[in-house]
């Protein structure tokens, strides 16, 4: 299916900061032929009937519990039922799954994997993927947004990311993570060695006292849950690699989490409800900088 352009129905407080990846997703990313807000549900569902408009996709902005009743939502899902529908919630509704069920598991996702979870509505209407059901249950959801995004080397190539590849044989690759969570580290590792084709992988449960004796190019670190305890593990790494750039993963980091890492020598903050995709990509981009650097100062006299 050749699908060029989507009409889109936006429902919900989308104009708030904390929904910004949400824009981002739909006006940087998608070629939209029509786009609707209305504020609440009962507006939305007025306009479909009055003009016949039927969106291929509907993103729901969910900024507080109980912000849109469980009528209300029914009425959407049974109106536009072969439309793909997304409810990306906020920080203040991440209990929702458990004390409420308002909203079907399969069309909720958190703001900061919004991006992702919109691309991969685009993929099922281009016919790309296959559709989440309404019904499918939390395992069917994790591996809906488990699996990678179309073709990685195709995005990473619209990135610039394939010279970085083409300089990883010249860089001394060591690439460090860090987390106490033996199964995510693990899972982590196993991840980055797709990516990595030149070089070291390893895995490490907390900050070694000492450094290693081959360099590290990059860490990885889990920074949950962020506190003194991994700040200070942070400052010893720093101590003893300076230079060394380092990859933060958070359950769901907020705009603040950013510039709060950033003193600690953070260059990139990855949601790991999005780190199928969005590691390897930050991997990759510290690749082209570090090779950048290099070819800088084997030019300077």
């Amino acid at each position: 299916m050749g699908l060029e352009s989507v009409d889109v129905l936006l429902i919900g407080a989308a104009d708030r900061l904390e929904m910004r990846p949400v824009r981002d997703a739909l006006f940087q990313q998608i070629r939209v032929r029509r786009l609707h807000h209305s504020r609440d549900i009962p507006s939305a569902l007025e306009t479909v009937a009055s003009e016949s408009w039927y969106p291929h996709l509907v993103v729901v902005c969910q900024s507080w519990p109980d912000e849109f009743l469980r009528h209300d939502v029914q009425r959407l899902i049974g109106t536009l039922a072969t439309s793909r529908l997304v409810c990306c919630y906020g920080a203040w509704c991440e209990s929702d799954g458990r004390n409420r069920s308002i909203w079907p598991i399969a069309v909720r996702v958190p703001v900061v994997a919004a991006k992702q979870r919109i691309q991969r509505e685009l993929e099922v209407l281009r016919g790309a993927r296959l559709a989440l059901p309404i019904t499918a249950s939390r395992d069917e959801t994790f591996g809906f947004h488990a699996e990678p995004l179309g073709n990685r080397n195709e995005i990473w190539e619209r990135e610039g990311a394939r010279a970085a590849q083409r300089a990883q044989p010249d860089l001394p690759t060591r690439i460090e993570v860090v987390s106490p969570d033996k199964a995510f580290r693990h899972w982590i590792v196993d991840l980055l060695r797709l990516v990595v084709s030149h070089g070291v992988v390893a895995a490490a449960a907390r900050c070694a006292a000492e450094p290693t004796e081959e360099p590290t190019t990059m860490a990885v670190w889990d920074l949950d849950p962020w506190g003194a305890r991994i700040q200070e593990r942070l400052k010893c790494f720093r101590r003893r690699q300076p230079d060394v750039p380092v990859i933060g993963l958070m359950a769901m980091p907020l705009p603040e989490d950013r510039q709060r890492v950033l003193p600690y020598g953070v260059v990139s903050l990855v949601s790991k409800q999005a780190a199928t995709d969005e590691l390897p990509m930050a991997v990759h981009t510290l690749f082209l900088s570090c090779s950048s650097d290099s070819s800088l100062e084997a030019s300077s006299p």
